[in-house]
């Protein structure tokens, strides 16, 4: 029992390198049928609401070698019917920051990091600065003003989804 201590900790201390988790969520956009393609409601019963400084954050990697990468990462729709979405643009690691119909920003991350490592996202909501700002690796990409209060509410989905409106 004692070689087998020794053993196993000696193989955990001198192993190499450790690898992170290399999958997750897969998404299925429009290289499949729409009946075939990704939605995650993660807000399916009740939507979150932004009572204090709130943020969403994930993790986004890509799996090389599909056809096509256009369609909604996240789609995260208000009590106020705004819609706050990331858009894959193409396989090139373009992509769109929207805010309803009078906000947008194109920001890219680059092949070897979209393919190759997970890049961190996060969304952060400043009800003080009533304000959406948009963080890519920990870097400030782009902010941008958005009406909401104490009583706003959210639906968040990843990849597509039917929800046009919602109501609380």
């Amino acid at each position: 029992m004692k070689i087998f201590l020794y053993l196993l900790t000696g193989l955990l201390l001198f192993s190499g390198e450790l690898y992170s988790q290399s999958y997750g969520l897969q998404f299925s956009s429009h290289e499949a049928i729409p009946e075939k393609r990704t939605s995650l409601n993660l807000t399916p019963e009740e939507p979150l609401c932004l009572n204090e400084d709130t943020q969403i954050s994930f993790d986004l990697k890509f799996v090389p070698g599909l056809n096509a990468y256009f369609g909604y990462v996240i789609r995260i729709i208000t009590t106020n019917n705004q819609n706050i979405d990331i858009v894959s643009v193409d396989k090139f690691g373009n992509f769109n920051f929207v805010i309803g119909e009078s906000f947008s920003y194109a920001f890219k991350i680059d092949s070897s990091s979209l393919f190759c490592k997970w890049n961190h996202c996060e969304i952060r909501f400043d009800k003080i600065l009533k304000e959406v700002n948009f963080f890519l690796d920990n870097r400030l990409v782009t902010k941008s003003k958005l009406n909401f209060n104490n009583a706003t509410c959210c639906k968040v989905f990843f990849g597509t989804t039917n929800c046009k409106a919602i109501s609380v």
